[in-house]
């Protein structure tokens, strides 16, 4: 997935806005002019977003690597667990609990 990849095309904007679809010629000019506005948006939302694993991993690797216990692991586990739910990316795999 990319950036471009969660921006809404024409048809979502206009249901957004309440704008009936009949009216999606007139429109795309308005759409278009904001196009880049959104791409933007994207952008610094994604970067944002891939940060925010990027530091949360940071934080689950080194507790792997000081050698903490298995204990604290699993808390973090769990915490990464939570975070995938919260942006609804979750699975559902069963965590390491014994």
């Amino acid at each position: 997935m990319e950036a471009k990849d969660t921006i809404i095309d024409i048809n979502q904007w206009l249901d957004r806005n309440g704008i009936d679809r009949a009216y999606k010629k007139d429109m795309k000019k308005t759409y278009d002019a904001i196009k880049g506005d959104l791409e933007a948006q994207a952008e610094i939302s994604f970067k944002a977003g891939i940060k925010e694993v990027v530091d949360d991993m940071e934080k689950v690797m080194s507790h792997i690597s000081s050698g903490q216990r298995i204990a604290t692991f699993e808390k973090v586990l769990e915490k990464w667990q939570a975070k995938l739910k919260e942006w609804e990316l979750w699975r559902g795999k069963p965590s390491s609990k014994r």
